[in-house]
């Protein structure tokens, strides 16, 4: 934390930390809650394939069971999510998920987006960014 202070990393702006455990994100926070900070989730099958989906490190329900306070708990300490939008071929969030964080001051990215299909399907849904590892085809998507 001081490395950062003394560079001005935190009020030039340069600095956001992404975590998927919220405890961390939580002491950070307490540190200076001038840093953004990011909760990443990971849902995927509690059981094997078929099973409920559940997030790994138990910081939210399943996507679906997802509610406003859920959203809302989080904003309380983050600017935004970071989730996984598939697993094994099972969409993990849709439309309403996007929304209701939204709706909670929470901007969505999904990670990590490789094939252009998916990125627009993904932008039809109404994500605010994706991470890839083809920054170019994210680019001719939103070029054309």
């Amino acid at each position: 934390m001081e490395r950062l202070e003394a560079y001005d990393m935190v009020e030039e702006g340069r600095v956001l930390v992404q975590s998927f455990a919220q405890d961390s994100l939580l002491k950070i926070e307490a540190l200076n809650p001038e840093i953004p900070l990011v909760q990443l989730l990971w849902y995927s099958p509690s059981e094997g394939e078929g099973t409920p989906l559940v997030e790994w490190n138990d910081t939210t329900p399943a996507p679906a069971q997802m509610r406003a306070s859920d959203f809302q708990r989080i904003a309380e300490y983050a600017v935004g999510i970071g989730t996984n939008a598939r697993h094994d071929g099972q969409d993990v969030i849709d439309a309403d998920f996007i929304e209701l964080a939204q709706q909670n001051g929470l901007p969505v990215h999904v990670y990590t987006v490789n094939e252009p299909s998916e990125m627009e399907r993904l932008m039809g849904l109404g994500v605010d960014g994706l991470f890839s590892d083809y920054p170019d085809r994210v680019q001719a998507l939103i070029v054309e």
